[in-house]
């Protein structure tokens, strides 16, 4: 009785096992594909910006400038105390 039981246990794993393996190459198969078509459609969709977007897109760059000189001065600044 312990024979079979231990065999059903086994012959239970095995068919699990397979069926996971086979979901996750079909899963594989399946992500390779949403990506194919992802890409060749990508050229087909209008990615012309808006007129305010350009203005807005500026108006981030020039904070992220400014930012950039404030921290860099602050860099210094503690360099310069601390003799780094």
């Amino acid at each position: 009785m312990t024979e079979n039981l231990l065999q059903q246990g086994l012959e239970l794993t095995v068919f699990g096992m397979g069926v996971v393996f086979v979901f996750l190459v079909l899963l594989i198969f399946v992500t390779r594909g949403m990506s194919y078509l992802a890409l060749r459609y990508e050229g087909a969709v209008a990615t012309e910006p808006a007129a305010g977007a350009t203005e807005a897109n500026l108006a981030v760059e020039l904070e992220q400038s400014e930012l950039i000189v404030v921290i860099s001065a602050a860099i210094r600044q503690y360099r310069k105390i601390n003799k780094i």
